[in-house]
């Protein structure tokens, strides 16, 4: 696969099947996709994931929390690229393809994020693209908020190799302390 796709998820079945179907309508079509089930599952995720093809890989991480899940993904995971997808999150279309091209042009960046729709649930119509800001060094992620969305981030993994994995010690921030590592050696 050109692309890893590692989709954390917690007894979100009811959400799951819209994001591998957002997935699933992405131009790039050699791809895996990781359905990481973070520990004790209660309801259909396995059976959702069955419905989606041989590319899609159910596992099931034994320790709790969404650090775990992602690397377990990480660990997982075959192609050169890794993207996230969080199981109550959609890809728009053609979100992929463009990021993969990005990379592709720009073979020093590390780690690519984007800006996405946001909105409050039972109000679809007042959406907003978030964040208001963009993070393009260390310096402006450490000093700034957290602007990088994990469901918009694609990941080489060299930088994995060179800078570790999620710290699944932290309960807040965990992908922030990632990202800053990231950004440390490599251009985002």
């Amino acid at each position: 696969p050109r692309v890893s796709i590692v989709i954390p998820t917690y007894n979100r079945a009811h959400f799951l099947r819209e994001a591998l179907e957002s997935v699933r309508q992405q131009s790039v079509k050699d791809v895996e996709i990781l359905v990481v089930d973070d520990a004790r599952p209660t309801d259909d995720t396995a059976q959702v994931t069955q419905g989606f093809g041989r590319n899609v890989v159910y596992l099931v991480e034994s320790q709790p929390g969404v650090s775990a899940a992602r690397n377990t993904g990480i660990r997982h995971a075959r192609a050169p690229l890794i993207a996230f997808l969080d199981a109550d999150d959609l890809w728009l279309p053609g979100k992929l393809e463009r990021q993969l091209e990005y990379l592709r042009c720009h073979p020093h960046v590390g780690l690519l994020y984007a800006r996405l729709w946001s909105y409050d649930l039972g109000e679809p119509d007042k959406r907003r693209l978030d964040p208001p800001m963009v993070a393009r060094t260390f310096s402006e992620l450490l000093n700034g908020p957290n602007t990088v969305t994990t469901s918009t981030v694609v990941v080489r993994r060299e930088c994995f190799e060179l800078c570790g994995v999620f710290n699944p010690s932290l309960r807040a921030a965990e992908d922030h302390e990632l990202w800053l590592r990231i950004a440390r050696r490599f251009p985002i």
